[in-house]
């Protein structure tokens, strides 16, 4: 499945493992979060466009570059309000996506920090044996279903928690990236668990108490169940997507 809301691409193939940033509802004033998302927009378009020699190598580091880019921004805008600041509210929003974990995905890694949470999971673990790539699953539940279930939920009991009315908690929108290699994986779990640290708030991520996940020789041992999508295909059905929604 491919689609834009919010201008946000979000490319969800079957199985794979996805890279997913939750937002707080003012994590960032609204007008610089539009500015810097259609800044992000722009620079990933020119080089998906262009393809140059090692324009994938280009685009992952691009990507690397501004996910720090935006983490300087959340964490400059202390006057913005911190619900999850709150240890119970964190811990709300912990339960609420380990409440999923094994059902819809393996969590692999996860860190909740005031106005946002980072997530690591991996769906392959609803394929059933002998499945063909991109075939459909019977039940299947995707990224953006899985989402709606842990926003909604934590939602819910967070603001009863904190004595929040008429306020929703969360961003209309949030970011997923579908990985793309053990190595990709490998950054992705190590960029989510150091949240923590490079913000500041402790010198080892264990001491965290809202970060955690699986260890790596777990995630290791899951390594042959993985799927990684072909990133070139996804790219193209969401150009295609793109060139149908201005015909229409």
């Amino acid at each position: 499945m491919a689609y834009r809301r919010l201008n946000l691409p979000h490319l969800h193939p079957i199985g794979a493992s996805f890279s997913i940033l939750l937002l707080v509802e003012d994590a960032v004033p609204k007008p610089l979060l539009a500015k810097f998302q259609a800044e992000r927009l722009k620079q990933l378009q020119e080089i998906r466009s262009n393809r140059f020699p090692g324009w994938q190598r280009a685009l992952g580091k691009a990507q690397g570059r501004l996910d720090r880019q935006f983490d300087r921004l959340l964490a400059r805008h202390a006057d913005q309000s911190h619900p999850l600041s709150h240890p119970r509210a964190a811990e709300l929003l912990v339960e609420r996506i380990k409440k999923y974990d094994g059902k819809y995905y393996e969590l692999y890694a996860y860190s909740v920090m005031s106005n946002h949470a980072h997530l690591e999971l991996d769906f392959s673990i609803q394929l059933p044996a002998h499945w063909s790539s991109g075939h459909p699953i019977p039940g299947y539940v995707n990224v953006a279903k899985a989402m709606n279930l842990i926003k909604g939920g934590s939602a819910r009991y967070i603001n009863q928690e904190l004595g929040r009315t008429n306020k929703p908690l969360w961003a209309p929108r949030y970011r997923d990236r579908f990985i793309r290699s053990e190595k990709h994986l490998d950054l992705a779990c190590a960029y989510t668990r150091n949240n923590p640290v490079v913000a500041g708030l402790v010198t080892d991520w264990r001491d965290h108490p809202f970060t955690g996940g699986m260890s790596l020789e777990e995630i290791t041992a899951r390594r042959d169940r993985r799927f990684y999508p072909d990133a070139k295909l996804w790219i193209e059905r969401l150009k295609k997507l793109d060139r149908e929604s201005r015909k229409g």
